[in-house]
């Protein structure tokens, strides 16, 4: 199932919101839309208010922030554990979020059922066309409630996680973005440039 043919005419589930949760038609500012998907036609960071209402991006947001907090500490060589920690905080709420979207502004999937309800919905299968990244999703689960849900026995995991985990978290939320908005706009050739730049990191 693809929604290129709504990107326009339709609320835009992937990405545009307003502050009051309710959907937004790409139609009424086609170049805020733009915006709010990630374009560099404005600071990101600064958000966009149209008509009185704030136009933002969560998934694409923490997606950005994971990045940004992963160049701060992949040249480290023993980088801190909380810093490690935070980027799987970031990742977790990124794919969350973009499965939110995709799925409408009255589900709120937790990771773990994120895929799930996507299969069930959208007839999209992660966990058949790619084992690989879907596998990725219980341990980054384990992380995301550590820092989300901490309690003293779950100090395990800052032990056992390293940056060579996190790099490979890194590139597989990248590719499962690729994933899910390839599904979405009907082919990965047909991502819209302004996203898919956000998406063209080497994580080695």
């Amino acid at each position: 199932m693809s929604h290129k043919d709504n990107y326009y005419n339709e609320p835009d589930r992937f990405a545009t919101l307003s502050s009051a949760g309710k959907l937004i038609p790409d139609d009424t500012n086609k170049n805020f839309a733009t915006t709010a998907t990630g374009s560099p036609i404005a600071p990101y960071a600064q958000g966009v208010r149209t008509g009185g209402q704030e136009i933002f991006n969560i998934q694409l947001g923490q997606w950005k922030r994971a990045k940004e907090c992963y160049k701060e500490v992949c040249g480290e060589e023993n980088p801190w554990k909380e810093s490690l920690l935070n980027i799987c905080l970031h990742l977790a709420a990124s794919i969350s979020a973009l499965c939110s979207a995709v799925l409408g502004a009255n589900e709120a999937p937790n990771l773990k059922e994120c895929f799930g309800k996507l299969k069930d919905k959208e007839k999209w299968d992660l966990e058949s066309e790619k084992p690989g990244l879907h596998s990725m999703i219980e341990p980054l689960n384990e992380y995301y409630n550590t820092v989300k849900h901490y309690s003293a026995n779950k100090q395990k995991y800052f032990k056992e996680i390293t940056k060579e985990q996190v790099t490979g978290f890194m590139r597989k939320t990248q590719e499962i973005w690729l994933w899910v908005m390839g599904r979405y706009f009907g082919g990965e050739e047909k991502i819209p440039k302004h996203l898919l730049v956000e998406f063209k990191e080497d994580f080695e």
